[in-house]
């Protein structure tokens, strides 16, 4: 989970995005604790935040990159 994570990858930050932002008040804590009991010292204290998008981040970056590059397989 993420104490594998974040042992692997030693990230800075931990953004849950996606379904997980819509429940993050109710899994940070359990999250947060899993990580502080099992995580090596120098990763205790990674911090854990929601996405500021929310479940909509898959949207909202889809449509982006529609109006930066234009719809797939279509030439400009």
């Amino acid at each position: 989970g993420f104490t594998n994570l974040l042992h692997l990858y030693s990230p800075d930050l931990i953004v849950m995005g996606g379904g997980l932002a819509n429940g993050f008040d109710l899994l940070a804590p359990t999250i947060r604790a899993t990580v502080e009991q099992r995580a090596m010292p120098a990763y205790r204290d990674v911090p854990i935040v929601p996405a500021q998008l929310g479940d909509r981040a898959g949207l909202i970056g889809a449509a982006s990159l529609i109006l930066w590059e234009g719809e797939p397989g279509v030439s400009t």
